[in-house]
């Protein structure tokens, strides 16, 4: 089999817009294809990536030293009893679209999610109380060591809030199709999930069907600029830049407290907004979910806030968005300076959700968190970048 490899802007495959050009690039519309692509790599002894959606990357901007594999295989199939078999590369919308006019519950709360199957599955997307780990059957891998196909379950992926055992892993096992368990729509329970889970407005909503209520999702994403728009440059990004940080309930009641502390003095002082806030959070498995959107806008970046060309969404502060030309060493930038002020003001470190493509695959983003420090003494609070 010969394979059409070739370089190609990456740019042009991600959602934000940004990317260097791989001088070796391959599509694979099949397995036989995506196995003589791996074959390729080991035989050049050059790392390899395997692109989906690209609607959760920030790639470099210098170069990628070895192969990028496209996969483009996107086989769609409902079944009976409300399952659905769906290939790695299928366009994660077109699910959501094919069960909601089913009627089929399960997926409707992650309407309007950009990328493909496959990443959706590798970064445990959700949304709105769903998440795609509580859906998933089981799902068919490719192991690189001897490129052999195996079948695992949910509980083997080791899911967790935005992240599964796969994620950010080095050429490790690809995800080639997943099989999903849905059930009946069931509107009585999509409204106690959203009331649940603090999206009192959508709970709101009329949801007697899941094709309504995938309508309100939508309506929703899109006032914060969260469905992806060639014409908007305000979608221009990878959704949420940060997770929502899960903190210690002792350490969250600590912030609660002291945030609160501080606006009573500020209205002792004088000052004209004498209201004492609280912040926004939820718990959760393992904690409590903090609201990342709400930490940076307190820390003074605004929707629209713009560093060089790389920018916050003007209708979200959580997307970090290419306003025209951005270069990523300029998201980068953008992005320390969001987490450093975030740790110094409230202890707590944020969480990129996208992931970062360097010169040899999968790296740490970056981030610059030593610079400018505002001040020290108290212990840090959260997950470590």
């Amino acid at each position: 089999m010969v394979l059409d490899i070739q370089a190609q802007d990456l740019s042009k495959y991600c959602t934000l817009g940004i990317g260097c050009v791989a001088q070796r690039f391959v599509a694979v519309n099949d397995l036989e294809s995506l196995k003589e692509a791996i074959k390729h790599a080991k035989t050049e002894n050059i790392p390899y990536f395997i692109l989906g959606g690209g609607s959760n990357m920030l790639i470099n901007d210098e170069a990628f030293e070895g192969l990028v594999i496209h996969l483009q295989m996107a086989d769609i199939q409902f079944l009976d009893k409300h399952r659905v078999e769906v290939d790695a590369g299928a366009n994660w919308d077109d699910v959501v679209v094919g069960t909601c006019e089913r009627n089929w519950g399960g997926l409707e709360a992650m309407s309007g999610i950009p990328g493909s199957c496959g990443g959706g599955v590798v970064q445990n997307i959700g949304a709105y109380g769903q998440e795609i780990s509580e859906v998933i059957e089981f799902i068919d891998i490719l192991e690189p060591s001897d490129l052999s196909v195996k079948r695992i379950g949910a509980k083997d992926m080791e899911f967790s809030y935005r992240h599964s055992r796969l994620k950010g892993q080095v050429q490790g096992p690809i995800v080639l199709r997943v099989g999903l368990q849905l059930a009946p729509y069931d509107a009585q329970a999509a409204k106690a999930r959203s009331e649940a889970h603090g999206f009192r407005s959508l709970a709101m909503m009329d949801m007697r069907n899941a094709s309504q209520l995938r309508k309100h999702v939508l309506n929703t994403r899109q006032s914060k600029g969260m469905v992806y728009d060639s014409a908007d440059v305000n979608t221009h990004g990878v959704g949420s830049f940060f997770t929502n940080p899960i903190v210690p309930e002792m350490d969250a009641s600590r912030l609660s407290a002291q945030y609160v502390w501080r606006s009573h003095v500020s209205a002792i002082g004088g000052l004209k907004d004498n209201k004492a806030q609280t912040i926004p959070m939820f718990p959760v498995e393992g904690g409590v979910k903090l609201s990342a959107a709400w930490l940076i806008e307190q820390c003074g970046y605004e929707r629209g806030y713009m560093s060089g060309r790389a920018g916050l969404s003007q209708k979200h502060c959580l997307a970090i968005t290419n306003r025209g030309g951005a270069s990523c060493a300029e998201v980068i930038t953008l992005a320390s300076a969001i987490a450093r002020k975030v740790r110094d003001k409230f202890r707590v470190l944020l969480n990129p959700e996208a992931l970062y493509l360097g010169t040899r695959g999968i790296e740490p983003m970056p981030l610059d968190l030593d610079s400018h420090r505002e001040s020290s003494g108290a212990d840090n609070i959260g997950l470590k970048i």
